[in-house]
């Protein structure tokens, strides 16, 4: 997540350059690394499978590639996806990953930010995106204080694939 030839120390902060994409899920800004989106698409053309996991929304054909389509409002608490009224211009943030291209559906993409950001574990009221005792995101505060979560969106699609759940028996065997 850092740049080594972008970061700066302030007292004992330090801080890195990133740019991240401002996303709108379930009512709550979070941020994806803007070197990790690919494209942006409407969600208009997704094949709902009703048979899925339900982390997964359904499918998108990308210039015919097929590409399986994440609902990060999933990673979300109960008490969060119950706040999820919807979106009138949901969209599909497609990012690539060890494991091929994936979309990731938000309601809405809000704008991209730039800056000088200091990295950190969540405090309490950012540690929404979190299941199964798995955090999904880090969080970054810029100078004046403004803090976001940003998802790791490696560590969601692992989840989705079912690497998290054999690294873990591959872990347990080998102690």
């Amino acid at each position: 997540m850092t740049d080594a030839s972008s970061t700066m120390q302030d007292g004992t902060n330090q801080y890195t350059h990133l740019k991240v994409l401002v996303l709108l899920i379930a009512g709550h800004e979070s941020a994806i690394e803007l070197s990790q989106v690919k494209e942006i698409l409407p969600a208009a053309n997704i094949e709902y499978l009703p048979n899925a996991i339900t982390s997964i929304t359904g499918i998108l054909n990308v210039r015919g590639d097929i590409v399986p389509v994440v609902d990060l409002k999933y990673f979300l608490s109960e008490d969060y996806r119950a706040l999820d009224a919807g979106s009138s211009n949901p969209r599909v943030v497609l990012v690539d990953s060890e494991y091929g291209p994936h979309g990731l559906l938000a309601a809405s993409v809000l704008r991209v930010e730039e800056g000088l950001w200091e990295i950190h574990a969540p405090s309490d009221s950012l540690k929404y995106m979190q299941l199964e005792n798995t955090l999904f995101t880090k969080a970054i505060t810029n100078a004046k204080g403004y803090s976001l979560p940003v998802i790791d969106t490696q560590n969601i699609i692992a989840h989705i694939s079912g690497h998290n759940a054999a690294r873990a028996k591959q872990d347990s065997i080998q102690t």
